[in-house]
């Protein structure tokens, strides 16, 4: 089904370099920020090397999962130019209208005095990003959307930053929006996830 909608709405999400189905784990990197390579958002099946960070979803059960990279050109203005975006979409091959989806947003500072500004741009990004997915109706209300944003270099929980819960409440009882900071999360199943 999610697969299906993107096919009529965003081919070319399907055509991307870089995209990847797997049983097993995924780590989320982005090589721009991280060390200023012209390599992009790239999606593994094993850890990267040592020193380079990144978000894991772990898939302990072994659920195949697709992942779509995304870049300047995923999402375009109506007048041309790039919509601002997360970095990918991950979810279940296998799924139906109520299956999880989710979205990954990397920010990499050190400082942990930026992550107000970095959280809530990733924030941004990542409601945008679900948005479009929605307005299209590649996902609806069922299927439970996983925002996550992420900073590597830094241990959980982030400092200097925290969410109201009202409002955390609020985006999962209208939207079916599950927003969390961190660095991983866990595949329980087709349907959800543990955060």
């Amino acid at each position: 089904m999610i697969q299906e909608r993107i096919e009529v709405h965003y081919q070319h999400h399907l055509e991307a370099e870089g995209q990847l189905t797997t049983k097993k784990s995924m780590y989320v990197v982005d090589y721009n920020k991280q060390t200023g390579s012209k390599e992009g958002v790239k999606l593994f099946c094993c850890p990267p090397t040592e020193e380079i960070k990144c978000f894991i979803l772990n898939n302990p059960c072994g659920i195949e999962i697709i992942g779509l990279p995304f870049d300047k050109m995923s999402f375009v203005k109506p007048e041309g130019g790039s919509e601002s975006q997360c970095e990918c979409v991950i979810y279940p091959k296998e799924n139906d209208e109520t299956s999880w989806i989710c979205f990954v947003e990397l920010k990499y500072h050190e400082k942990s005095t930026k992550n107000r500004r970095n959280l809530m741009k990733a924030r941004r990004q990542l409601l945008r990003t679900q948005a479009c997915y929605r307005c299209k109706q590649v996902i609806d209300k069922r299927n439970i959307c996983y925002l996550f944003a992420s900073l590597p270099l830094q241990t959980e929980p982030f400092q200097n930053f925290t969410l109201k819960q009202s409002y955390l409440t609020d985006l999962k009882n209208r939207f079916n929006i599950v927003l969390r900071f961190k660095n991983s999360a866990e595949i329980l199943n087709h349907n959800e996830l543990r955060v």
